[in-house]
């Protein structure tokens, strides 16, 4: 079970395993549009789809690694012993949404990185 440390854990186990199949959704998801748009089974205007497929990829996979919840981070909760959100202390907010910028900040640079290069390599 882990514990509550602001700004550097603020998920349990349970959570955790949410976010990497989350993680694994996107990127499993973003690879099956990569290979119908290589074969010209995907139109063009679901192209717009993949980096957020990609930006939820990364992103499940960041907070699963991190034991970080972005969205509870932003809304000033924690989950760390898997019985439900609760309200984080006021003082250590700031530090939880420093930590849930960084994670999506992150996930944006990750999707934008690889959404280039597939668009060079195979697209």
């Amino acid at each position: 079970m882990a514990e509550y440390q602001p700004g550097v854990c603020n998920i349990g186990g349970r959570e955790q395993q949410k976010r990497y199949f989350l993680g694994a959704a996107g990127f499993t998801s973003a690879g099956v549009l990569v290979i119908l748009s290589y074969f010209d089974y995907l139109t063009s205007s679901l192209g717009f789809l993949l980096p957020v497929l990609l930006f939820v990829g990364f992103n499940g996979f960041i907070q699963g690694r991190l034991k970080f919840c972005a969205g509870y981070g932003f809304s000033g909760k924690q989950n760390s012993d898997d019985s439900g959100p609760e309200k984080t202390p006021e003082d250590s907010r700031h530090r939880d949404r420093l930590e849930a910028l960084r994670i999506q900040l992150y996930s944006l640079f990750g999707a934008v990185l690889v959404y280039r290069l597939l668009s060079i390599y195979l697209l």
